[in-house]
């Protein structure tokens, strides 16, 4: 802030930010009577130029830092100034204690106002797992570094749904991508799952990281059989533009799980065999279902409602690989 009664021109830069940094950098009140007269300021271009005679300077506290400086000068001495310094400096000191309170609520008000646009953002890219690890402070350099998990990953997927994109119009299209993957992901966030990423018509998530969840497939098993009910009762109560139906795979094991990316842009997300073999079975899994590998059955707390398919070959993986259909959706 500055005040001052001169002839310049609107716009031209008469602060002098000499004075101004000395009382920042001081933290404390600066006040001169005669600036030609003052050893602080011999030799100053700038405060002899713009004609600056007197002045005084305030520092704005926000808590334990200086934010800001108020500031005003004058262009001729004061008159009397040693029986007015007192009582000036006084006044200027508390109109200064005012402009810090109100600068102290405006800059709270922008602080939380941006901490609210910031964890919007964050909710609509991050998982709730991973927002809490930002928010905490946690999210140091190596914080979210890739590392190796045990998590159980899924992938759910539209069926048909490239035919059902050739008659619909791309807005229709994004409204339905939009409605259908909020609802997938109230079940997959329920069970403390982390979102790795859409993939076209498919999601993409995990169990297990970056938070340790000892139980990973249960919980993704959950999410997978709730997310086909919960489709259902989509389907059956019309609140879908178009009668969706999809397909669910999951998969468990060992995975690097972390940030990946360049200086441009960084996804949090899983890489290693046991994602690809999820992929994999994805498309030998029937509409309608889910399919889980005998490494994510073996897992399972209760193996009630599963029926093995026997020995299954995919491509990329060498040896054969039994895999589980759900025999219902109750989860």
């Amino acid at each position: 802030s500055a005040m001052r009664s001169s002839s310049l021109e609107p716009g031209e830069d008469w602060i002098s930010w000499s004075i101004c940094r000395q009382a920042q950098r001081e933290k404390a009140a600066i006040q001169t009577a005669d600036t030609l007269a003052d050893d602080r300021f011999e030799g100053v271009p700038s405060i002899m130029a713009k004609g600056i005679r007197t002045a005084m300077a305030v520092p704005l506290w926000d808590e334990d830092k200086v934010v800001g400086v108020f500031y005003a000068d004058a262009s001729r001495p004061t008159e009397n100034w040693e029986d007015q310094a007192r009582e000036e400096l006084g006044f200027f000191s508390a109109l200064g204690n005012l402009l810090a309170a109100s600068l102290q609520r405006w800059l709270l008000t922008r602080k939380l106002q941006d901490e609210e646009l910031f964890t919007s953002r964050l909710q609509r890219y991050h998982s709730p797992s991973v927002i809490e690890k930002i928010l905490a402070g946690a999210l140091e350099e190596e914080s979210l570094a890739p590392q190796g998990f045990d998590i159980t990953v899924m992938f759910a997927d539209i069926v048909g749904f490239t035919t059902l994109s050739e008659r619909l119009s791309p807005s229709a299209i994004a409204r339905l991508l939009n409605a259908f993957f909020e609802e997938m992901l109230v079940e997959i966030f329920d069970q403390g799952g982390t979102l790795d990423k859409f993939i076209g018509d498919a999601i993409m998530a995990f169990f297990g990281a970056p938070n340790v969840q000892p139980d990973h497939a249960d919980r993704c098993v959950r999410a997978a059989l709730r997310m086909l009910s919960r489709l259902e009762e989509l389907n059956r109560s019309g609140k879908l533009e178009i009668p969706l139906e999809i397909r669910v795979a999951v998969n468990s094991g060992n995975a690097v799980v972390g940030d990946v990316g360049s200086k441009q842009r960084v996804d949090y997300t899983a890489l290693g065999a046991t994602i690809n073999l999820a992929s994999r079975i994805e498309k030998f899994c029937p509409p309608g279902h889910c399919a889980i590998s005998e490494a994510t059955y073996s897992l399972l707390s209760s193996k009630a409602g599963w029926k093995s398919q026997g020995p299954q070959t995919f491509k990329g993986v060498e040896r054969v690989i039994e895999v589980y259909l759900n025999e219902s959706v109750d989860a």
